[in-house]
This record gives structure tokens, C-alpha cells and sequence, in this order.
């Protein structure tokens, strides 16, 4: 269904490649051994799913697999940006909201602009002068903190997102339990599309007023048992198996964001280079897309032991901006006055104390 190719993810899949056996897999070749497979990745699909597609997974899924979806609703290319001064960002349904719907999650078509997101270079100087390059804010791409109470989530420095979407839980069902997994920063702005993409957003201040919403879901992790889309109906169409109208215990893991798989590359064949899944060029960091998603997957297949042993790193604490900036003055004169008056107040500390010392000397001369 169009999804990343081989290169864009070449990254996580030469990670995975060194605890599991990694397959690149169709519907057709999933259908014809259904059991097979552990764990499905579909990594941002931009083409429809057909109801025989959907039948398929949906039956994976019945008996038992696992499956982490990283899907956009919303179509929006930052490369676009190099060629052009604006993009539409617009709606881009795939024909599988129904089956997302029935297993418990909704994406909505809409953008998230986060205050705590990365920097990027932008031409600073005026016309005619020397390019010179400062740090921006581009919203676009929010950096969050993933759930630190769940497994998933431990000890993994900020996740990098580009042109994510928010996600709705949906109630009803006893029989799955959710929870949430990443979610934006307190300082959110939510679009709707169609929406106007450009480089100008680097220019607006980031102000609690403008973006006045928070914590907004972008990825969740459903367990338990999943109602079949297909469980009124059937469409005749064989997997091997006997068709199933609820599955048994099984996980699954919703993102809306496909990018957050994506690793860079240059080049091509033998002088492919590949940049890491989450480094950063400009800020020299690496963030942390591809721990989240090898902890995702290792949870999926219950290998909680290799989720212990990447666990093992720091964690990457992301500084308050709208903060930093509120208290700015504030820090400025702690830090200046602070040690001066510190200082006074040692200095006359030690010559009370001298004075003390020297006086009880002289007395004891006198007499």
C-alpha cells in the first residue's frame, strides 16, 4: 500500500534483523500462512487498503497477532518544502478508519503544532548580505516524552514526530485495555485540514494563548480481546483458517504519525549511507524513535528481557520554553546577585569570627 520502502526503514530493520527473523510481507503472502508471524509493522501506508486487505489483517489479527500501525491521516511532506514556499496539508483517508474504529482508536484529521518540538536552520540576514542561519522553532514537529509508566516507555529520551495527528479513545468495550503511550506537551496547538504549510510559522511566538491546548494523544497501546470489523459479514474470502468474529488475547499499538520510523539516506545500492532512525543533523542529537520502536515491538512479541537491556541509557530531559522565557529575568538576577551576596555574607561571616577570635586573644594577653 505504497508504505516506506526498504531504505526508509532500513534503520529499525537491521536493528530488529538482530533478535527476530524480519520480513518484508503482502497481504497475499500474510494470507496464505496467517499464523506465521508474531508481529506485523505497517509503516506508513499512503495507498487504500482494499476489503480483501482488510479481511486479511483483520484475521492476523483474530488469532492472535500483533500489530503496530504508524498511519497518517493527514498528507504532508516537509521535503515538498525544498521546492516549494507553501504545501497543503489535506485529509487523506486510507479505508481503514472503520477497522481502527471498531478495535477501539480514532486519528483525526488534524495537525498538531507543540511548543517543545526542534529546531531548525532559517536564513536570518537580510537581501543582499552573507546567509546566515539561527535556530527556529519549527511546531510541525513536536519533540514528547513517552509514558514512563508503562514498559514501552522507560528511560527513552524525547520522541521526534513530524506532522502528527491526534488520537481518540473509544469506550464500549470491557474487553481492551488502553493506554497511552505518547502525547504532546502542555503548550498545543491543534489545525484542522486543508492547511497551508510554510516556513512563515518560525516567525510566530510561541504564546499559551495561541496554543492553549495539552496532552494530546498520538500514540496508544490497546490489549485484550478485538471485535472482527468483519464479525456481521464475511466475504467469502479464504486465509485457511475459519473465519473468527473476536480474537484472542492479543496487543496492538496505534501511532499517527508515519514518519517516526523513517530514517535518511543518501545515495544509492553499495554507496547507500544511511543516517540513524532520530539523529538530528542540525541539533547533533539523537532522539529516541528507535528505542520507543523496538521497545514497541519486543512488548508486542513479549520479549520483555530484550526491553530490560535497551532500557539500559539516559534519558534526555527536555527544558520548559514558555517558562524559560517567563522566568528569564528572574534566573538572570538569581544567578548574578546570588553569589555576590553569598560572598558578602562569608566575607563578614569570617571576619566576625576572626574578630571574635582575636579579641579573646588579646584579652587573654592583658591579663
Amino acid at each position: 500500500h505504497n508504505e516506506l520502502s526498504k531504505a526508509e526503514t532500513a534503520d529499525l530493520g537491521g536493528s530488529l534483523a538482530d533478535f527476530y527473523n524480519v520480513d518484508i510481507v503482502s497481504t497475499e503472502k500474510l494470507r496464505k500462512n496467517i499464523k506465521k508471524y508474531s508481529a506485523i509493522i505497517i509503516a506508513q501506508p499512503r495507498k487504500d487498503f482494499s476489503e480483501k486487505d482488510k479481511y486479511v489483517i483483520d484475521q492476523y489479527i483474530m488469532n492472535g497477532g500483533n500489530s503496530l500501525w504508524l498511519v497518517d491521516q493527514v498528507a504532508a511532506d516537509l521535503d515538498s518544502l525544498r521546492y516549494k514556499s507553501e504545501i497543503l496539508a489535506y485529509f487523506k483517508p486510507l479505508n481503514i478508519e472503520d477497522m481502527l474504529f471498531t478495535y477501539g482508536v480514532r486519528i483525526n484529521p488534524n495537525l498538531i503544532l507543540d511548543g517543545q518540538c526542534v529546531l531548525i536552520p532559517v536564513n536570518t540576514s537580510l537581501p543582499g548580505q552573507p546567509a546566515k542561519f539561527s535556530p527556529a522553532p519549527w511546531y510541525y514537529s513536536p519533540l514528547v516524552m513517552a509514558n514512563s509508566n508503562h514498559p514501552i516507555g522507560k528511560n527513552i529520551n524525547p520522541v521526534r514526530l513530524d506532522f502528527a495527528n491526534t488520537i481518540d479513545t473509544l469506550g464500549g468495550n470491557n474487553n481492551i485495555k488502553k493506554d497511552v503511550l505518547l502525547q504532546s506537551s502542555k503548550y498545543t496547538r491543534l489545525v484542522n485540514v486543508p492547511w497551508p504549510v510554510s516556513f512563515s510559522i518560525v516567525e510566530e511566538k510561541m504564546s499559551p494563548e495561541v496554543f492553549n491546548v495539552s496532552n494530546k494523544i498520538i500514540a496508544v497501546s490497546l490489549h485484550g480481546k478485538f471485535p472482527s470489523l468483519f464479525r456481521h459479514r464475511t466475504l467469502g474470502y479464504d486465509t485457511g483458517y475459519p473465519h473468527k468474529k473476536e480474537s484472542v488475547e492479543t496487543k496492538m499499538i496505534v501511532v499517527s504519525d508515519g514518519d517516526i520510523v523513517r530514517n535518511t539516506f543518501s545515495g544509492s545500492g553499495k554507496n547507500m549511507r544511511l543516517v540513524p532512525l532520530g539523529y538530528d543533523r542540525y541539533t547533533k542529537q539523537t532522539y529516541g524513535n528507535k528505542t520507543f520502536l523496538m521497545n514497541a515491538v519486543n512488548y508486542l512479541c513479549d520479549n520483555t528481557g530484550l526491553m530490560q537491556l535497551r532500557n539500559r541509557e539516559f534519558k534526555l530531559r527536555i527544558l520548559d520554553k514558555t517558562r524559560l522565557k517567563e522566568d528569564r529575568v528572574f534566573w538572570q538576577y538569581l544567578n548574578t546577585f546570588c553569589p555576590l551576596v553569598l560572598l558578602i555574607l562569608l566575607a563578614y561571616l569570617w571576619y566576625f569570627i576572626r574578630k571574635k577570635t582575636y579579641h579573646k586573644s588579646k584579652e587573654k594577653t592583658r591579663k
